[in-house]
């Protein structure tokens, strides 16, 4: 149980020193969530500049669960460039479902589940491939004079699977219904 001062209404206080420690880590656990905001907008707007505001310029980035490596947000920019010229993905919409931050002064950790939808479009005009996968980010944190960086990235794959896209206005059971191939479970 906590003990709540009882103050007059209408009057000025001030916090207390542990009011304003906890003011304090609210503050930048909402600012760290608005990074990773900042993140997932930038990926789906194809808004790679955006990623200079989320990870330092040495930051180590692991994808895949290692399989593929970044530095810095410039070496990041570089892959999701060659993916999106390679047409290999065309858009994504990320979802964010939950996120867990823990701060130590200017060092924190995050936890964040995440779906992301990723369109892979065919070049014929015909639907392409939905992909759907569920993500899991650990992210390790350092306070820059510029705001909350990530400085390390761990991103894995838990689950995913892909159908074939409807062409938006496709009428039901003609050409371009989807069709469901699990493609792996981690």
């Amino acid at each position: 149980t906590s003990k709540v001062a009882r103050r007059r209404p209408g009057t000025a206080t001030r916090l207390t020193a542990a009011e304003t420690r906890a003011l304090r880590t609210l503050l930048d656990k909402a600012a760290i969530r608005d990074v990773i905001d900042l993140y997932y907008h930038s990926i789906d707007a194809h808004n790679l500049k955006g990623l200079n505001s989320v990870f330092t310029a040495d930051a180590r980035i692991d994808f895949s669960g290692g399989l593929v490596k970044y530095v810095g947000a410039g070496g990041m920019i570089k892959g999701i460039q060659t993916i999106l010229k390679s047409g290999a993905i065309s858009s994504s919409n990320h979802f964010s479902t939950s996120t867990r931050v823990t701060v130590k002064g200017d060092t924190a950790k995050s936890d964040s589940v995440s779906a992301v939808f990723l369109m892979s479009e065919r070049g014929n005009g015909e639907a392409g491939t939905v992909i759907v996968r569920g993500l899991r980010y650990r992210d390790e944190w350092i306070r820059t004079p510029a705001g909350w960086r990530i400085r390390y990235r761990l991103h894995t794959r838990g689950w995913a699977f892909e159908t074939l896209a409807v062409r938006p206005g496709a009428p039901p059971g003609r050409k371009g219904r989807p069709g469901k191939r699990i493609v792996g479970i981690r």
